[in-house]
């Protein structure tokens, strides 16, 4: 939230009312996607990863 990537939207009618978050413009844009259906489904991430193992190093890189 800090980098306004994501929003929170509202809450639950489940037990506990847990707040749902949503994704913002910021987050499509800076990820260059116009829409959330442009990201990679699981299954061709996990082929990415599976073909190019240095993304994990790229990934670690962001924690």
């Amino acid at each position: 939230m800090k980098k306004s990537l994501i929003k929170i939207s509202g809450r639950d009618d489940s037990p506990g009312r847990p707040l749902i978050y949503k994704t913002t413009d910021i987050f499509l844009k800076s990820f260059g996607l116009n829409r959330l259906s442009d990201l990679p489904k699981l299954k061709e991430i996990s082929e990415i990863i599976e073909n190019e193992p240095e993304l994990i190093e790229q990934i670690d890189a962001f924690k």
